[in-house]
């Protein structure tokens, strides 16, 4: 669930098309648009997660989980302030 929150906010926020994309497909097209630093690897790191848990059956451990959550607050953190700097 929460990579599809994920992928919904990177879709309103940054305008990349997220939700018939890969993992790949999504990080490819924010690499030509002018994102925060972090924003991929982050990204990147939470996505991956969840096609593990999603496609190869992984069971997340309650830290990775955890981890997660933290990567997808500070994802969000750092676009909204890139937003708020851009609204000034």
């Amino acid at each position: 669930r929460l990579a599809d929150i994920v992928r919904v906010y990177v879709e309103e926020t940054l305008g990349v098309t997220t939700l018939e994309a890969t993992t790949d497909e999504i990080l490819s097209e924010l690499r030509t648009k002018s994102c925060p630093a972090g924003t991929l690897q982050i990204l990147r790191a939470v996505l991956e997660q969840a096609d593990m848990v999603k496609f190869a059956r992984y069971e997340a451990l309650p830290d990775e989980n955890e981890r997660s959550l933290r990567l997808a607050t500070e994802l969000v953190q750092i676009t909204a302030l890139k937003e708020q700097v851009s609204a000034d």
